[in-house]
């Protein structure tokens, strides 16, 4: 059996219409919304500033399975929904000064 590898590249609006039509779906291994708002700020931040690792899907037909970046969907969406403002550590050296004061 072979495995086509694909990479399409999704912008933030994609990814989350996807999410939120029904087409991903979450495999029974995945662990949940484990994320603290403090770690879901900081991959928010980093996401507008340096980017964040791919999510990886694996395509059934019916759906894409996200097999990993979960809390890294889960970051954004809840973010893009305004569940939460950015809040991240003024003491890590690589956060802007300014957008820590937020």
């Amino acid at each position: 059996m072979s495995v086509k590898r694909l990479r399409k590249l999704w912008d933030v609006e994609t990814l989350l219409q996807k999410g939120e039509r029904g087409y991903l779906r979450i495999p029974e291994f995945q662990r949940g919304k484990v994320w603290n708002i403090k770690k879901r700020s900081e991959a928010v931040y980093s996401l507008l500033t340096i980017g964040l690792p791919d999510l990886v899907f694996m395509d059934q037909g019916e759906g894409l399975y996200l097999l990993d970046g979960l809390q890294r969907f889960y970051a954004i969406s809840s973010f893009v929904k305004n569940e939460y403002a950015i809040r991240l550590d003024k003491t890590l050296s690589h956060i802007d000064e300014e957008l820590a004061q937020t």
